[in-house]
């Protein structure tokens, strides 16, 4: 396994490589498999990548026709891709797909490649930006129909889920959670599951003999929930996690986070951070098992490791922050496991 840091440096252990030739290696021969893990074989080997950010962090920047650019990456590999494909995010950081033998790999641009595009473009402003006398309108680079807040959706998709289609649901709590609850010896706790699904880790909670709360958006879930676990001491509730009742506020001592933060639209990833901190009490914790990778279309949605750093640092206080090693192979690579507590 190999680590890309925030820079888009690979990494031996915790060590930048020094090496131009293996550098250049591992970057020139970076793909996407069929699960949407990042990959590169190096020394004919077959390797995992993690990356902190995009795998590709540009490090400066050129316009190479009316419709294409190019970035650079360290070690001098370089990379082309289309200005039509350019989006940017709620940072104002403007991210793209460079082209590959293979497909293409997500980039994003470092302040430095940034402000290079902005001082080669004829023009630019918050939406758009014109070279060679055309205009390229830039994308946002996480967003979603709003038919997704509808209950009606996930409705449907659960009576897919049914017939086999969708495969989110493993039919088990999720592995990572499973391997970590007995090491973390959390004492009983009231402990709230937003988006629980199914129900198979908002039951793992209750069999360790916490008092859960879990909730969902879609009653279908919830019917087969309750079916499924009829003798769980489980408070199942049919809510939108955006509109949880006042009575609820600060009651809980832990959050679990799964797949709630990949399900909504990523416009509201901050008003659900705030559902967490008003429920949780003043010492409460969040315990998260998040998706870290790149997939612009959902649900569910990507987000990277500097997405989360970004929208936790202020207001909690990190415990453990690590990327799963117990994931489901078709995972592996691509779960970041926190806990963290409310400042």
């Amino acid at each position: 396994m190999i680590k890309i840091d925030e820079d888009g440096f690979p990494l031996f252990g915790e060590n930048r490589i020094t090496d131009p030739m293996v550098g250049q290696e591992i970057l020139a021969n970076m793909f996407v498999d069929e699960t949407g893990a990042y990959k590169t074989i190096l020394q004919s080997q077959i390797q995992l990548v993690e990356a902190f950010d995009e795998p590709f962090v540009a490090q400066n920047f050129n316009f190479i026709s009316a419709n294409e650019g190019q970035i650079l990456l360290p070690y001098g590999v370089k990379r082309n891709f289309l200005l039509a494909d350019v989006m940017v995010d709620e940072w104002d950081r403007f991210h793209g797909h460079a082209t590959t033998e293979t497909g293409s790999i997500p980039f994003v641009f470092s302040r430095n490649a940034q402000a290079e595009f902005f001082n080669r473009a004829d023009r630019f402003d918050d939406e758009s930006f014109t070279w060679k006398n055309k205009k390229f309108d830039v994308a946002p680079f996480l967003s979603s129909a709003q038919e997704i807040e509808k209950s009606d959706y996930w409705n449907d998709l659960y009576s897919a889920a049914d017939e086999g289609k969708p495969g989110w649901d493993m039919q088990q709590p999720t592995p990572p959670i499973f391997n970590f609850l007995p090491k973390l010896k959390l004492p009983k706790s009231r402990v709230l599951v937003l988006g629980c699904g199914t129900g198979h880790d908002a039951n793992l909670f209750a069999e360790k003999g916490h008092e859960v709360t879990a909730v969902d958006f879609s009653e279908k879930a919830l019917v087969k929930a309750k079916s499924q676990f009829p003798d769980a001491k489980i408070r199942w509730e049919h809510k939108d996690v955006f509109q949880l009742p006042r009575t609820w506020d600060e009651n809980f001592d832990l959050v679990f986070e799964h797949t709630c933060f990949c399900a909504i639209r990523p416009e509201r990833r901050s008003d659900l951070i705030q559902v967490w901190r008003r429920l949780l009490h003043s010492q409460g914790f969040l315990l998260a098992l998040f998706f870290a990778n790149t997939q612009l279309q959902g649900p569910p949605f990507g987000s990277t490791e500097w997405e989360i750093r970004q929208r936790l640092k202020n207001k909690w206080k990190s415990l453990f922050w690590l990327r799963s090693k117990d994931s489901h192979p078709r995972r592996l690579g691509r779960e970041l496991l926190i806990l963290a507590q409310k400042k």
